[in-house]
């Protein structure tokens, strides 16, 4: 079990490096997949992480967290305007998709102006961090490892199964807690991920559109 800690606590400290330099959408792919189910609910595992490593789970959960139509992230990404980032592909095509699709460009027969600009602002924002380059150097051996052991596709009936062999459910309180939480996170937040798109709610950010 300390093993999985240390596994698990090194996962987020890697998903917080990546939120420092502004790589947000593998940081994004880390929070989800830590949201799901057979992680969440390994409770035993969670209780051995450190403070620190709490406070930056923390930290990670409040920048991400989909909640107001990803508020918190919209607001970390305005803030750095000319630093070399990668913007969150998801959170970008749900915005693509809600003006060139939901809304639609065309009033009457006639092409929106105001919706086609909005457009090609999203699109210029996500063309100028392409602009801005990382000075990083590209680790060719780390490269490798990843294509060559990291290519396994499991389903998450067996990622379930695999959670409750490696961790019995000991603390009802907190299993039911995690239990609400992670249902409301699949089968709320997740699958409404983009199909949010068709409310008014979901517009971007006013900091995004204007």
């Amino acid at each position: 079990m300390k093993v999985r800690a240390k596994y698990l606590g090194h996962t987020i400290k890697i998903a917080h490096e990546l939120l420092q330099i502004n790589s947000f959408n593998i940081s994004m792919t880390i929070y989800l997949a830590l949201n799901f189910g057979n992680i969440v609910r390994l409770t035993q595992t969670w209780k051995l992480l450190k403070s620190k490593t709490v406070s930056m789970w923390k930290s990670i959960s409040f920048t991400l967290n989909p909640r107001n139509n990803f508020m918190a992230y919209r607001e970390r990404e305005s803030q750095v305007p000319h630093e070399p980032m990668i913007p969150c592909q998801e959170v970008f095509l749900k915005d693509i998709l809600y003006y060139s699709e939901c809304e639609g460009i065309l009033v009457d027969g006639f092409i929106d102006m105001k919706k086609l600009n909005k457009l090609g602002y999203i699109i210029n924002n996500i063309w100028k961090t392409q602009k801005r380059k990382y000075s990083f150097l590209p680790y060719f051996e780390l490269q490798q490892y990843l294509k060559e052991n990291v290519s396994q596709e499991w389903t998450m009936e067996h990622l379930d199964d695999l959670s409750h062999h490696i961790e019995t459910s000991k603390d009802l309180k907190l299993v039911q807690m995690n239990r609400g939480h992670t249902r409301k996170f699949e089968d709320h937040i997740i699958p409404r991920f983009f199909r949010k798109t068709k409310s008014k709610g979901s517009l971007p950010s006013k900091a995004n559109t204007e």
